[in-house]
């Protein structure tokens, strides 16, 4: 594959997770269970660095970095997150949990790229990350009655 052909795909990753990290942000207004907020603002933030190391690598490949604004795509998902949400941490969780379902599609589908080793290593990493806010979401609300 082509440096720019790699670059668009990284954009396109690069725009999932800036609109992941605007997600988390609506989904903490309504978190009030600590050890979610926590875990929250840690996935916030690891969604922010993907996409610091995502506009990194479209720059090493001589093209141009996204600007890390939210797209429509990503205003809707916020207004979806903060509709389930207004339901309080289950509401929260709920639609992270149907974004981290969406993450996880996108950075699945990426593994098989030809992008060359380093950005296959970033993408498998990345895809580890997902798989693990997905999990934890999941166990949230296996067990409903307890947050």
């Amino acid at each position: 594959m082509d440096p720019e052909a790699i670059a668009e795909r990284l954009a396109s990753l690069f725009h999932l997770d800036v609109d992941a990290t605007h997600a988390y942000g609506e989904a903490l207004e309504h978190v009030t269970d600590e050890e979610v907020r926590e875990r929250f603002a840690a996935f916030r933030d690891e969604h922010d660095y993907h996409a610091t190391v995502l506009g990194a690598e479209i720059r090493a490949l001589g093209q141009e970095a996204p600007e890390p604004r939210e797209d429509l795509a990503g205003e809707l998902a916020e207004l979806a997150t903060a509709i389930r949400a207004v339901r309080g941490t289950g509401g929260a969780v709920a639609a992270m949990r149907t974004a981290e379902r969406y993450h996880n599609r996108r950075y699945r589908d990426a593994q098989v790229w030809d992008a060359g080793r380093k950005v296959k290593e970033i993408l498998a990493r990345f895809y580890a990350d997902e798989q693990r806010h997905l999990e934890y979401c999941e166990k949230l609300l296996a067990a409903p009655a307890s947050r």
